[in-house]
């Protein structure tokens, strides 16, 4: 590295020496303050909760703006005209500016663990919160690239702040519209229960998911396998909390070295891009395939896939086409283009909403379960009016018990086969069976436990027509036929 670019590099930490100095103050108050005067926290609490949440607020919201603001200087001419012909290359300068800012977003991390180290309550907890700490910065960091590349396509600086957003709202937007469209799905295939963690590989899809929402999901598993372990025993095993953590959470291995190669890939893009702009792109519209048409693609068909059967939602997107188009073209336009674009996008989002409700997601959802797969069963009926006395007579064994407001439940029978046989059939016979909302009774609900451990859910309205099923079925588990 020449002097020139040793020299460059100690100039930033100089320029920017009244931030850092803000900066580091607010990350004293908000972290060491709590420190010095909170004296103990809620029972049961995870240690140093509050500094995890804080941590992944300061990382992300510090990602989105570093990007705008060391490399402000290509949006203003007289800015790239003085920086871009500086006497050494200018891979050297970006790698500079670049590594100043994940520098600057490490600084919480520490922060963070060095108060860890002062509370009492969190030192035996200590690898946990390292752990925790390690993953959030390189999630920040994979986020920091993402934004930084989009910044360095820019030419204007209100473009750069567009992009910087539409990015951070797409992170938000892809994965949800995903999970929305399956709701919806399931809801249609399957109107009396179902879930799409139920039928969807959803830790499989969680690969998918956005560095931004993946950091959400690395806070709720640290805290989800603290609590679940908080609940059978006082001293919590480290070892055991990260193997649970790390193993049954959202976030596992796939999923960091996956976000890694696509921080990798923005990482190395945005050099490219630098490397070939020149002083005369300040200024100008930009014009890069990688933020207006990929924004307007994006973040129109993620609105399309979550109001694909809503008419309201459908105008709305509708609208933020339109503007996002005027924010790119700086006026009011109308294309064939455009407008075939925006048809294909709708019509794409209605074909595989319809396909996937009329191929059952694939083959995926399916309504019913073999004996084999169920180890328990459980069913509650619920009458809405009347009286059981009336419908059942006398009161069947122990089998049954009756509960208050007319519930009408069954114990749970642990790998039972005479009970789980009969409630499998008692399920496919009363569904095929319609009810006229008219003659509705009750609703029976049914709920098994899977050899693997997943609760599966279902639910049924029944009359006058399901009446003798149902009859049929509390004697028949009566009697153990």
């Amino acid at each position: 590295m020449s002097v020139y670019a040793i020299g460059y590099g100690k100039w930033l930490f100089h320029h920017y020496r009244k931030w850092l100095w803000i900066y580091l103050s607010i990350l004293m108050l908000v972290f060491l303050l709590p420190t010095l005067t909170m004296t103990y926290e809620s029972r049961g609490a995870m240690p140093m909760e509050w500094g995890c949440v804080l941590l992944l607020f300061l990382n992300q919201g510090l990602a989105l703006c570093l990007p705008i603001v060391l490399f402000r200087y290509l949006m203003n001419k007289r800015s790239t005209d003085l920086y871009l012909p500086l006497p050494f290359r200018k891979r050297t300068q970006f790698l500079l500016e670049y590594g100043f800012g994940l520098l600057v977003l490490a600084m919480a991390s520490v922060i963070f663990l060095v108060v860890a180290l002062l509370r009492e309550d969190s030192r035996s907890f200590y690898p946990v919160l390292l752990v925790y700490a390690m993953g959030a910065y390189l999630f920040a960091a994979i986020v920091y690239s993402i934004y930084t590349f989009a910044v360095v396509k820019c030419n204007s600086f209100w473009d750069s702040v567009v992009a910087v957003l539409g990015y951070a709202l797409l992170q938000v937007l892809f994965m949800s519209s995903v999970e929305t469209l399956l709701a919806i799905t399931v809801s249609r295939v399957l109107p009396y229960g179902g879930s799409i963690y139920e039928f969807f590989p959803m830790r499989a899809l969680s690969m998918l998911n956005s560095p931004l929402l993946s950091s959400v999901s690395w806070l709720e598993g640290i805290s989800n396998a603290y609590y679940a372990l908080q609940t059978q025993a006082q001293s919590i095993p480290i070892g055991e909390l990260l193997e649970v953590w790390l193993t049954q959470g959202n976030v596992g291995v796939g999923v960091f070295l996956w976000q890694a190669l696509l921080g990798l890939a923005m990482f190395w893009g945005a050099l490219v891009s630098y490397e070939r702009r020149k002083g005369e792109d300040a200024e100008q519209r930009t014009d890069s395939k990688w933020i207006y048409p990929l924004l307007l693609t994006g973040l129109t068909g993620c609105l399309l896939l979550v109001n694909v059967s809503s008419g309201s939602g459908f105008l709305i997107t509708l609208l933020v086409f339109v503007l996002l188009h005027f924010v790119a073209e700086r006026k009011i336009t109308l294309r064939f283009g455009q407008i075939a674009l925006f048809g294909a996008m709708s019509f794409g989002a209605a074909a595989l909403s319809f396909l996937l409700v009329n191929t059952q997601g694939f083959h995926l959802i399916h309504e019913f379960y073999e004996r084999e797969e169920i180890a328990e069963v459980q069913v509650h009926m619920m009458l809405f009016d009347g009286d059981w006395d009336d419908i059942i007579g006398e009161l069947p064994s122990d089998n049954w018990i009756l509960g208050e407001n007319g519930e009408f439940g069954l114990r749970t029978f642990s790998r039972a086969d005479t009970m789980i046989t009969l409630t499998v059939q008692m399920q496919k016979e009363i569904s095929q069976v319609g009810t006229d909302g008219s003659e509705m009774m009750g609703n029976i609900y049914v709920s098994y436990i899977l050899n693997n451990g997943q609760r599966i859910e279902r639910w049924y309205p029944f009359g006058e027509a399901q009446l003798a099923l149902i009859q049929d079925y509390i004697h028949a588990t009566n009697q153990g036929e």
